[in-house]
């Protein structure tokens, strides 16, 4: 048992992850608008934020990291006085993130570390899950507009993913996947307050591709 625990440690140390999502939400830069700051209103913002991985998990999603995406990309949009953060109320107009990780089973890993250390990491073992993220939108309390997206995402573990494991799947591809939910949704919603809000008001958008 002794050995079977120093060799476990071993290949763990020596091991990475390789991560990369499936491509199902898109890649599309944040809808920029140009409009009268007399025509912007105030919005907040919340967070419920769930993950299936467990707490020591290296280099997976975080609240604040996800926090951080949404009012980045709530400001970058422009179509608003003013963004913050608050809790929801029966006031004011206010959007309700929800960001989910689901598919990740801990009950397996133990299960999984026996099946890693006797192929000494050397066969690439995949695992999906999928990262979901929606909003609800409130005007005075009441919902008034949802969405959602979600990405299907891959992990493969053999030994010569560590770099990957170390360094890429943090900085680079849970960025990107974060990065393309918020954008995807908060999209979604400027579309649809322009559209329910600002229809009788001059308001010109970046993008050609998008019909106001």
């Amino acid at each position: 048992m002794r050995n079977f625990v120093l060799l476990a440690l071993q290949c763990m140390l020596f091991s990475g992850c390789l991560l990369y999502d499936c491509g199902y939400t898109p890649n599309d830069d944040t809808l920029r608008y140009r409009t009268d700051s007399s025509n912007k209103v105030p919005i907040t913002y919340s967070l419920e934020f769930s993950t299936c991985f467990p707490s020591e998990a290296m280099g997976t999603p975080t609240s604040h990291s996800v926090m951080s995406k949404i009012d980045e990309t709530l400001k970058a949009c422009d179509l608003f006085s003013e963004v913050s953060y608050a809790k929801r109320s029966s006031s004011g107009y206010h959007i309700e993130f929800m960001y989910r990780d689901d598919g990740y089973d801990q009950s397996k890993d133990i299960m999984r570390a026996y099946l890693y250390v006797y192929t000494l990491f050397m066969i690439p073992i995949p695992e999906d899950y999928c990262s979901d993220l929606s909003a609800v939108v409130y005007l005075e309390g009441k919902p008034i507009w949802t969405s959602s997206h979600t990405e299907k995402c891959r992990y493969v573990v053999c030994w010569y993913a560590l770099p990957a494991g170390l360094v890429l799947n943090y900085w680079s591809v849970w960025s990107a996947i974060e990065y393309n939910l918020v954008k995807s949704v908060v999209n979604d919603f400027t579309r649809e307050h322009v559209r329910r809000f600002m229809r009788n008001m001059k308001v010109d958008v970046d993008d050609p591709n998008v019909d106001l």
